[in-house]
């Protein structure tokens, strides 16, 4: 079939070739099933061609004709970050954890979107970090660096890190209390001594970046 065909020069990465048959797949379909792989197919071979606004129509396309399976709005979100464009991805990401919530007979995992979220937050933050000049830049990576510390538990290694990063933007944005606030809660969760802080805090009012870590 022209599915089989597709799926195994796909594979191959021979993406022009597979799409003609995913093409043919689509027009022969009259499944639904059939039909929203057909769409995932082409979207995937456009997307790997740097095709995103095909990729993107395919999705939207599908997504019309099955508006509540969380799992398309994951795949859309995937083809966005490809594509460098992660403010619309996280727009997708949500609306996708969103529908889980409201149908969670879908078929879906949630873990995935969550981890993939947390990646893009931290990388949009580091950008401001790297790149920021105005203060409103930094009040955008201060919000990437809060959302990202909400998914993710106080347990984990990477807490630290991520609210002296958030201090950081507070101070860039000329918010030196919850500055202060936040590099308070980083001292707690991780072992560094007062004078260690103390030096820490003043690293983070006169550098240009954080530093890079802190040990926890």
């Amino acid at each position: 079939s022209h599915t089989h065909l597709g799926a195994l020069l796909l594979d191959a990465k021979q993406f022009e070739k597979a799409l003609a048959h995913f093409e043919q797949a689509k027009l022969l379909s009259k499944d639904p099933e059939h039909l929203l792989l057909s769409h995932l197919n082409l979207a995937t071979c456009h997307s790997r061609l740097g095709s995103v606004e095909a990729a993107m129509k395919e999705m939207q396309r599908i997504i019309r004709r099955f508006p509540n399976m969380p799992s398309l709005h994951y795949q859309l979100g995937m083809i966005l970050v490809r594509a460098a464009r992660k403010e619309e991805a996280m727009a997708s990401f949500e609306r996708a954890l969103q529908l889980h919530s409201l149908f969670p007979e879908e078929p879906f995992d949630p873990s995935t979107t969550y981890n993939v979220m947390i990646t893009v937050l931290k990388e949009l933050g580091l950008a401001v970090i790297r790149e920021g000049e105005t203060e409103s830049e930094f009040v955008d990576g201060a919000q990437y660096f809060a959302r990202c510390l909400d998914l993710i538990p106080e347990q984990s290694s990477l807490f630290p890190n991520l609210l002296i990063n958030l201090s950081f933007c507070f101070m860039k944005s000329r918010r030196p209390l919850a500055a202060i606030e936040t590099l308070e809660d980083a001292h707690k969760k991780s072992n560094l001594s007062i004078e260690e802080f103390e030096a820490l805090f003043r690293r983070l009012a006169e550098a240009d970046s954080p530093p890079d870590s802190i040990s926890i």
